[in-house]
């Protein structure tokens, strides 16, 4: 009887433990949902987050948006700049990143460093007036996807970074082959360029103030064609985020700006058509740095426009 009673006890907890199981399986993670509205809008995206964390991970000096932004792109083209045993590898972790042209993601990097800052993934500091990041403490936020081969992806595109600014340095910025080429790299530097200006400035006219991101320009002070290198056009010192009318004035070189940031009207601008432009003499640009003036001693030399 007391083995009957003992064999019964079992049978019940085993029969309660089924019904349970049933009723109440092993959560599974909620799917992450993606919105278009939100800083990481998909899970081409979600990946890039993922990339850029390890890629900020991989450098305990922290990276400016510009190092982060031109590591990235390196994904077309790192597998030029390793050796035959870091090529083969990069091939074999490229293909498992889901993500099959990087193009697109450019400018998209801004606003998903701005998602990893806001929930401490990264940290953001600030030297010399560049923003860098570091990664912070906190885990990864849903919506973002890590894969097992981005630590090793980060460490070959830092690899392959440090190398092409090296074979740049020795070439004097070659220009491309091609003219298809030349406009390639051209429209993404630019993505770059714009991005960069877009965290310096924090998404507002330098001069006016004006935040409607669609409606600002990203302006060279020395011109792109004038560069003499890849660095001198992806340097965020070497550029203006401005409202439209305002680069129109600056890139026409009807006005320029001192050292100091004060505008500095063209003699060749009558003063009637300035007024009908708006060009106040109050203007002008906080937050300009010494590596700036390099730069806007070029504008004022070569491009203000001056009375023949």
């Amino acid at each position: 009887m007391r083995a009957y009673g003992e064999y019964r006890t079992r049978r019940l907890v085993l029969d309660a433990w089924d019904q349970q199981t049933n009723i109440s399986p092993a959560a599974q993670p909620a799917p992450t949902s993606y919105s278009e509205h939100g800083m990481i809008r998909n899970a081409e995206e979600g990946r890039l987050a993922g990339l850029v964390t390890a890629l900020v991970a991989e450098r305990t000096e922290g990276s400016s948006l510009v190092e982060i932004q031109s590591a990235v792109a390196a994904l077309a083209t790192a597998a030029h700049y390793l050796g035959a045993v870091d090529g083969q590898r990069f091939d074999v972790v490229r293909g498992s990143l889901g993500i099959p042209d990087v193009t697109p993601l450019l400018s998209r990097i801004l606003p998903v460093v701005q998602r990893l800052v806001s929930v401490d993934v990264l940290v953001r500091s600030t030297r010399g007036g560049v923003a860098f990041y570091a990664r912070g403490a906190d885990a990864l936020p849903g919506d973002v996807i890590q894969l097992p081969e981005y630590p090793e992806t980060a460490r070959l595109l830092w690899l392959a970074e440090s190398r092409r600014m090296a074979s740049e340095a020795e070439k004097n910025a070659v220009a491309p082959a091609t003219e298809t080429e030349r406009v390639v790299v051209q429209r993404v530097g630019q993505d770059l360029f714009r991005a960069a200006l877009l965290d310096y400035w924090q998404g507002r006219c330098c001069v006016t103030g004006l935040n409607i991101t669609e409606l600002l320009r990203a302006s060279h002070i020395k011109p792109w064609a004038a560069c003499e290198s890849d660095n001198e056009r992806l340097d965020v010192f070497n550029g203006l985020l401005l409202a439209p009318h305002i680069d129109a004035l600056f890139d026409g070189g009807w006005i320029s700006f001192s050292d100091d940031g004060r505008v500095l009207a063209s003699e060749a601008l009558p003063s009637d058509a300035a007024a009908r432009l708006g060009v106040r003499t109050d203007w002008g640009v906080e937050g300009l740095q010494a590596a700036h003036r390099r730069y806007l001693a070029f504008h004022r030399r070569h491009e203000l426009r001056r009375v023949a």
